[in-house]
């Protein structure tokens, strides 16, 4: 059943993880990698934001001597999103751990509700028309 997209009402953090997840798939990413870099692009997305508000605290001390976990770096924007390897294929890092792609279709299953596939497919529409 298709949704007029106007009557989805939703927080934006998991609008953001799918589309920065739309843009990642159309940078070459498969879908399950480009799940996980939405999601941690997303997240620290809100950290930044909550820092320049005064939700969360400055890190205050030295930065950090040892990694994210990560192998590697994906730029989208400005912002690095770290990545490592794995047997089934590469996937965003958050808090040293690889993220799960299944709790991320989870978490927008449930955040979209039966609007989901309309949503990506408005998104996929949209980013097409930007890079056409």
């Amino acid at each position: 059943m298709a949704f007029p997209l106007d009557t989805i009402e939703i927080n934006r953090a998991p609008v953001l993880t799918l589309w920065i997840a739309v843009v990642a798939e159309r940078m070459g990413h498969c879908w399950n990698t480009a799940l996980t870099i939405g999601k941690v692009f997303a997240g620290l997305h809100a950290q930044a934001k909550g820092r320049l508000i005064g939700i969360y605290a400055v890190p205050s001390g030295p930065p950090r001597k040892q990694g994210l976990g990560e192998e590697y770096w994906v730029h989208i924007g400005d912002r690095g999103i770290p990545m490592k390897n794995l047997p089934e294929g590469p996937r965003a890092v958050a808090k040293d751990k690889p993220v799960d792609p299944r709790s991320i279709e989870t978490y927008l299953a449930k955040a979209f509700g039966e609007p989901l596939t309309a949503a990506r497919e408005a998104m996929e529409t949209a980013r097409k028309r930007i890079h056409a």
